[in-house]
């Protein structure tokens, strides 16, 4: 009991900040706002899938940096981010004024995914940060400010503006209390490290390079989840059973993403600046604690159908076998899904998001209704085991090679380049205050 305890004390208001966001997507749906979560849905789409290429897949490949080069690396991100957030506000200006729609409701919903892009991808930047730098507790903290801010923000939307870009409004004021408290308790957060930051031109290009296929693979990576939504309009018959089972799964899975990764992505952080000699065995805790939440999602997925009547047992038997296999596999990823570009493995992370989308893809060409569901499902558990497996021969390779603590990652040939002259100054751990 007593090591329960320990356990699940830190990671208390992380679970309570996902309790009282979970409270404020339901408030919009209750209060029948039907249009501003359809507008809300594509800004935050858009934004998704471009927020990590925008910061250079910052928030995996800046974990195992030194603390100069993670400053460099703020410095780049920053200036990535708000060049695509601009180029996407100048295109959305271009496509208004020319009248390449004649929707008023959407003629600036590419502005507004922009100027979103632009608070979540900062949002990004301040959370791989304070991992980098090990404050579990401000992570907390800032996770409780967010869903706070969001529980306020969207019952105050709901209840006297309910216009199109209300939520995207309320969301964004929320993303940025949170960014500006992690700044502001920390005093090393991402725009100080920015701040400090002397990016040597070549260095700079270089990390240019190789972080660009990174963030491309995770936007692809994010577009084929974001497949498994947009096949509800072919579900037919089963779509109701399905937008419930991902509701579900997806629920579960910001729990490990949001609540249990980050503990073991600071720990895996450190091991591999240190070597990564132990690499292997922190895979394996986060594959087993992904397993241990899909477990915790069977009873859970079965309980919200049969209260929901959306249960197709007697008619689709093996169709909600195979779902509920896919949420237990696609959350064996969730505390791991850092893993593959913090131990460089960039080009298997490239094929296996490719692959995955290419089936996703290639499943909406060929089927409909239930068979549609049956190739989602094991296309998401097939790809699924096959980021287990990676992930694991990923770390068991790194510790053979690794002896003497020396890693040959893509991250550790940036942490080789040459810092003679250049000016760095020594980052202030002093202001640090967790």
């Amino acid at each position: 009991m007593d090591s329960i305890w320990r356990w699940l004390q830190p990671r208390a208001l992380p679970l309570t900040a996902q309790v009282l966001t979970f409270t404020a997507l339901f408030i919009p749906i209750i209060a029948n706002m039907s249009s501003a979560l359809v507008f809300f849905g594509v800004c935050a789409s858009l934004s998704a899938i471009a927020a990590k290429p925008a910061t250079l897949a910052f928030h995996a490949r800046s974990l195992t940096l030194s603390l100069e080069r993670h400053q460099d690396a703020a410095r780049i991100s920053i200036a990535s981010l708000v060049a695509v957030s601009l180029s996407g506000g100048i295109v959305a200006m271009i496509i208004a004024a020319t009248g390449a729609t004649t929707s008023e409701r959407w003629k600036y919903a590419l502005a507004w995914a922009s100027a979103y892009l632009l608070i979540q991808g900062l949002y990004l930047l301040e959370i791989a940060t304070i991992t980098r730098l090990s404050l579990y507790a401000t992570y907390g903290r800032a996770r409780m400010i967010y869903a706070v801010c969001s529980l306020l923000t969207t019952s105050a939307a709901a209840a006297f503006w309910r216009a199109d870009i209300s939520l995207v409004i309320a969301s964004m004021t929320s993303l940025a209390v949170a960014c500006a408290y992690i700044e502001f308790s920390t005093h090393s957060g991402t725009l100080v490290q920015a701040y400090r930051a002397r990016v040597e031109s070549q260095w700079a290009k270089r990390y240019i390079r190789e972080s660009a296929p990174v963030g491309i693979s995770s936007a692809i990576s994010d577009a084929s989840a974001q497949g498994l939504s947009l096949a509800l309009p072919f579900m037919g018959s089963v779509a109701g059973f399905w937008a419930a089972s991902l509701r579900v799964i997806d629920g579960m899975g910001t729990v490990g993403q949001q609540v249990l990764a980050p503990t073991y992505e600071m720990e895996l952080a450190k091991e591999l600046r240190a070597g990564g000699h132990r690499s292997n065995l922190l895979i394996a805790r986060q594959l087993a604690a992904g397993l241990t939440l899909g477990a915790l999602l069977v009873p859970l997925f079965v309980a919200s159908l049969l209260i929901g009547g959306l249960m197709p047992w007697n008619s689709q038997p093996l169709l909600v076998v195979c779902v509920a296999v896919m949420g237990v596999t696609t959350l064996s990823m969730s505390v791991a899904i850092k893993a593959p570009i913090m131990l460089g493995q960039e080009r298997f992370f490239f094929w296996w998001s490719t692959t995955r989308l290419a089936c996703v893809a290639g499943s909406f060409l060929f089927w409909r209704e239930v068979d549609l569901a049956f190739a989602l499902a094991i296309t998401s558990s097939t790809w699924a085991l096959l980021f287990a497996i990676g992930a694991a021969m990923g770390a068991r390779k790194l510790t053979r090679s690794s002896p003497t603590n020396a890693y040959p990652t893509e991250i550790e040939r940036l942490e080789q380049w040459p810092v003679a002259d250049m000016g760095h100054e020594p980052l202030q751990t002093e202001d640090v205050r967790d």
